[in-house]
């Protein structure tokens, strides 16, 4: 065996052991405050993807195409900010501020928190034409407003995703434990809606005027609730995230710093001679070169990096169009009370919270594949009987929402699931990898929004001078919305599945999906 040869077996067995001990690390406590790291995002997300519509239309006055542009400038904007955060976090370095020390990534949900915090406020508690009897409805300034603030909180909240998303990989090198670690962060993700739909509810049922969801005050102690809530579970996420930094570098220093500067593609080194050296396949006795470690530019040539894209813009897609057009499918077309836009989606998640209890065990037993399929196929089911639902049967809502909480579930942890194995080792750039993901996710949903939002407009628009409104029309464009979209992205996200490289049963080519 040559010396480099030597060298490298003998860093590969460190590095085995700082993989190792850096699993160990993950405590109860670390994984408790990773969960809830995300909580403030996901509540602010609830209120925007399930109500913001609604708010906007109903309590702000703004029509429909109107209401679209704040949407798809969020979108836009938070495209834009995900692969950048992404660039900027892999390339950073840790600092200490006020006491706590913040890792590359949770500087970035620092400022995140702080962008999310503001401009939320901005748009759902306090804004500058609150009391303004001057101002006309769908007043361009108020129109530039509410984009402008919500493209800051999306830049903000894709900062917080980003980072919190990488976080998975950095935390832990075993599949197993990052499949927890995901499992856990979605469970937290259904809690905090619950929250918001419970608090939604209860303002309806409590706050006057009762039973009515068009009053700007309600919307305001949504918003005060969700900041509340919110920044306290971050603070937690800080505390955990502190101890578990100070703990990686204590345990760096003991190994001599080859935690990062060791860990590369598919589990291999690079000798420190600079040259490329081999390693024996323990299962067929072949040699394979030792790739580096990979670059962000690298994974723009990797097929397998735009097919998982595609996958997960299909997942997000799917999910959003559900929980943004869910609310005006029980209104305009069921008919239904305004009790049920929070009691629907309340047993959406759920279901989706029971779903996240099994995920980690499904995916163990039968794989990423077969248990995205299994979603798909409920998510598509769910959808073609809201399709076939009327006015008089309801009550077929209840059950039909179980179903789409249980399938949203398992495609959305699925899908993250499969954005982890293809990163595997790399977690240099594991931020800019869950970057460009988002970035699939925003634009594509922000544009399939958009164009259903400009076309509801000419269907569902009550006004004068829309001579095309009829009541009829605008509850079946509805239903088709609910039906046919969600059931499209679920068959483009399995045809992008099925073109995804497997990963061999040796466990080599950590880019493929199990």
């Amino acid at each position: 065996m040559s010396e480099p040869q030597s060298q490298c077996q003998g860093q590969t067995q460190r590095t085995t052991s700082v993989l190792t001990n850096m699993d160990a690390h993950v405590s109860k406590f670390t994984v408790l405050a990773f969960a809830i790291g995300h909580v403030q995002n996901d509540m602010a997300a609830c209120c925007w993807f399930t109500y913001l519509l609604i708010y906007l239309e109903n309590a702000v006055m703004f029509h429909p195409a109107a209401a679209g542009v704040v949407m798809l400038s969020g979108q836009i904007f938070d495209a834009i900010a995900t692969p950048v955060v992404g660039l900027l976090s892999d390339s950073s370095s840790s600092f200490s501020c006020c006491g706590f020390r913040f890792c590359k990534r949770t500087k970035f949900h620092f400022f995140g928190t702080v962008l999310v915090t503001v401009c939320f406020t901005g748009v759902w508690i306090y804004s500058p034409f609150d009391g303004c009897p001057e101002c006309e409805v769908g007043d361009i300034y108020q129109t530039i407003y509410y984009a402008t603030a919500a493209a800051l909180f999306n830049v903000g909240w894709a900062s917080v995703q980003v980072s919190h998303l990488a976080l998975i990989t950095d935390l832990a090198a075993d599949e197993n434990i990052r499949t927890r670690l995901t499992s856990k962060r979605y469970s937290a993700t259904i809690v905090s809606n619950l929250m918001i739909f419970l608090v939604y509810l209860f303002l309806i049922k409590e706050v006057p005027p009762i039973d009515e969801a068009n009053d700007k005050g309600k919307y305001r102690y949504l918003g005060l609730f969700t900041l509340a809530v919110g920044l306290s579970c971050t603070f937690i996420f800080y505390l955990g995230m502190h101890r578990k930094t100070v703990k990686d570098e204590e345990e760096a220093e003991r190994s001599g710093g080859m935690t990062e500067s060791l860990l590369a593609n598919d589990g291999m080194l690079k000798s420190v001679t600079g040259e490329y050296v081999t390693e024996e396949d323990e299962n067929q006795g072949e040699s394979e070169p030792i790739r580096m470690k990979m670059d962000w530019h690298d994974w723009l040539k990797q097929p397998q990096f735009y097919k998982v894209g595609f996958v997960y813009m299909a997942t997000r897609a799917l999910i959003n169009i559900v929980m943004v057009y869910i609310t005006f499918y029980l209104i305009k077309t069921l008919q239904m009370e305004d009790t049920l836009l929070a009691v629907i989606p309340c047993i959406l998640y759920v279901s989706s919270f029971f779903a996240t209890l099994f995920l980690g065990k499904i995916n163990k037993k039968i794989g990423r594949r077969k248990s995205y399929l299994l979603g798909a196929v409920i998510c598509i089911g769910g959808s073609t009987a809201c399709f076939f639902l009327d006015e008089t049967h309801t009550h077929y809502i209840y059950p039909i929402a179980v179903c789409l909480g249980l399938g949203t579930a398992t495609v959305m942890v699925g899908g993250v699931s499969m954005v982890n194995d293809l990163i595997g080792n790399e977690l240099d750039s594991s931020a800019f990898v869950y970057g460009c993901m988002s970035f699939t996710d925003k634009l594509g949903s922000g544009l399939l929004i958009i164009v259903i939002q400009l076309k509801r407009e000419g269907v569902c628009l009550e006004d004068e001078s829309n001579d095309h409104y009829c009541p009829i029309a605008c509850s079946d464009f509805i239903r088709k919305t609910i039906s046919f979209v969600p059931i499209g992205c679920a068959l483009l996200g399995l045809v992008a599945m099925g073109s995804l490289e497997r990963r061999g049963k040796n466990g080599k080519g950590n880019r493929g999906i199990y």
